[in-house]
């Protein structure tokens, strides 16, 4: 299993905090330019703030770090988006999560994981017609899938 999906799995089902927090260190130890540990810090910041375990300037401080990193990794924000957008999946946040991969979209529609994420997404969503359709359509079958797009491929598309 994907490290990051590992953490939205304990920070989304769980509300385990700690765990989440742990799983998205583990995926910045084995690839610190892994943009999906940046979102998942700041998905815990976020949670931690609404139940109330650390107030809103402590957030805002903490966030400050997150965000620099992610300027320095990816200053146009177009893996942020699409990290985004599979983690508001996960959750079950479609609108959102479209959103998400729509701003990634606008800022390079010619970004090489667009297609691999439109699929994550749908797959994601249940949606097996949909992202059967799509894979055959852009032969994404030769594609060289991102790190977290592998692994899922692996497991989910044999069952479409």
């Amino acid at each position: 299993m994907d490290v990051v999906a590992g953490g939205w799995q304990f920070l989304f089902f769980n509300s385990d905090f700690k765990t989440a927090t742990k799983r998205f260190n583990q995926a910045w130890l084995l690839d610190e330019n892994n943009i999906g540990c940046y979102v998942g810090f700041s998905k815990v910041l976020d949670s931690l703030t609404q139940n109330k375990i650390i107030t809103l300037e402590q957030k805002n401080e903490l966030s400050k770090t997150i965000q620099a990193e992610i300027d320095k990794r990816d200053p146009k924000h177009e893996l942020f988006h699409l990290e985004t957008a599979v983690a508001h999946t996960i959750n079950k946040n479609e609108d959102n999560s479209w959103k998400e991969f729509n701003k990634a979209k606008n800022i390079n529609s010619k970004n090489e994981f667009l297609n691999a994420y439109k699929l994550l997404i749908l797959m994601h969503l249940g949606d097996s017609k949909k992202a059967k359709t799509f894979f055959t359509s852009t032969q994404l079958d030769h594609f060289v899938f991102p790190y977290k797009i592998e692994t899922t491929m692996n497991n989910k598309i044999q069952t479409i």
